[in-house]
Formats: structure tokens, C-alpha cells, sequence
């Protein structure tokens, strides 16, 4: 029986760890989900325009943010 535990034990707690490392990630992903919506939303709040955001993430990290605004006058223009 003493055997079986030092044998189990190691693998359940293994898993253990794997099950939380996957949980943080999924949270930490969510949030990171949510900041970049609330960043799109900010920026063309009222504007008409779009955002376009090109995330690569794990840990190729890119993050590429692409705002588009529309009837805004362009550089040196006035309306």
C-alpha cells in the first residue's frame, strides 16, 4: 500500500498542477480579453469609426492596434 502512494501521489499532483496553471491562464486571458474590448470601445466611442486589433500572444507577443476614424479632418485640415 506504501508503494502505491509514492507512486500515485507524484502524478496526482502533477495533474493538480496542470488543472491550476490551466485555470490561471484562462482567467488571465479573459481579462486580457476584456482590456482590449474596452480599449477598442474607448476609442471610437461616438467617432463612427472601427478598430482593428491583430493580437498574437504565447509569447510571440504582437500586438497590433489599427484605428479607423470616419469625417475626422485630416492632418492640417480644418473643418
Amino acid at each position: 500500500m506504501e508503494t502505491m502512494l509514492w507512486v500515485v501521489t507524484p502524478q496526482v499532483l502533477a495533474l493538480l498542477g496542470l488543472a491550476t496553471r490551466l485555470c490561471w491562464r484562462t482567467i488571465r486571458e479573459r481579462g486580457r480579453q476584456k482590456t482590449l474590448r474596452e480599449l477598442a470601445g474607448s476609442l471610437t466611442n461616438g467617432t463612427g469609426g472601427a478598430v482593428e486589433i491583430d493580437d498574437v500572444d504565447r509569447d510571440g507577443s504582437r500586438l497590433r492596434v489599427r484605428v479607423v476614424v470616419t469625417g475626422a479632418p485630416r492632418r492640417g485640415q480644418r473643418r
